[in-house]
């Protein structure tokens, strides 16, 4: 799944819903159909739980923005993490 555009987790962050731009199947380690508007959701100690596959350092890099600027005069705060891409099991994915 890629590029996140909507995102809810309830206030005491247990229940969470995602929806992205686009998703790939994978299928024999590769990328195959393509999936257009897809959502993932689940439980939130469930789903880190079922964490199983992390990528390495080459695979590591900047996501979000990287800072936001808000204030007279300009202040700047480093808002963007660092992640590679990580494998998760048993995740229930939809279409809109």
């Amino acid at each position: 799944m890629d590029t996140n555009q909507s995102w809810s987790i309830d206030d005491k962050r247990v229940n969470f819903q995602f929806g992205c731009e686009i998703a790939w199947r994978i299928k024999d380690g590769r990328l195959t159909n393509v999936y257009r508007n897809p959502t993932y959701t689940g439980i939130t100690t469930e789903f880190w739980g079922s964490c199983d596959a992390v990528g390495g350092p080459d695979a590591w890099t900047v996501w979000g923005t990287p800072n936001c600027g808000k204030g007279q005069p300009m202040q700047v705060a480093r808002v963007g993490h660092g992640t590679p891409p990580a494998r998760f099991r048993n995740v229930r994915v939809g279409v809109r």
